[in-house]
């Protein structure tokens, strides 16, 4: 049986968790945008917990593009934050949902392709939903 270097198991080791750390730290989950009844260009979007925040860099390659340094401590910081990250995407802002530890907020003109490749790749986003139309008959 043939042995590896130590030095050399401990560097395959190391790549492997940084490339699983990286996608799993920037990739939000994405929800109904295969659904038939979704609101065109409505999502809902949440922010991670505080606790996952507080380990994202605020400088550096890894840090969010979009105002890094804001920390979502206070509706308006939230609603700051939403407004600036709805400006990157072309959207509007349609409302920010501010109760700790859940933040989230509501775009309205919002492509799928810039939810897919821009919103769910800031390593502050856990989640973008489609919203789904509801009608009352």
């Amino acid at each position: 049986m043939m042995r590896l270097p130590l030095n050399l198991v401990f560097l395959a080791l190391v790549v492997i968790l940084a490339l699983q750390s990286s996608k799993s730290a920037a990739d939000a989950k994405l929800s109904n945008f295969d659904s038939q009844h979704r609101a065109p260009g409505s999502f809902y979007v949440i922010f991670k917990t505080p606790a996952e925040l507080a380990v994202i860099p605020r400088t550096g390659p890894n840090a969010p593009k979009v105002l890094p340094q804001l920390a979502l401590t206070s509706m308006d910081a939230a609603w700051h934050l939403a407004a600036a990250l709805c400006i990157q995407i072309h959207a509007q802002l349609a409302g920010v949902n501010y109760v700790p530890p859940h933040v989230a907020f509501i775009t309205r003109g919002a492509s799928d392709a810039a939810m897919r490749e821009v919103l769910a790749k800031d390593p502050r986003i856990a989640e973008i939903s489609a919203n789904i139309e509801v009608s009352v008959n």
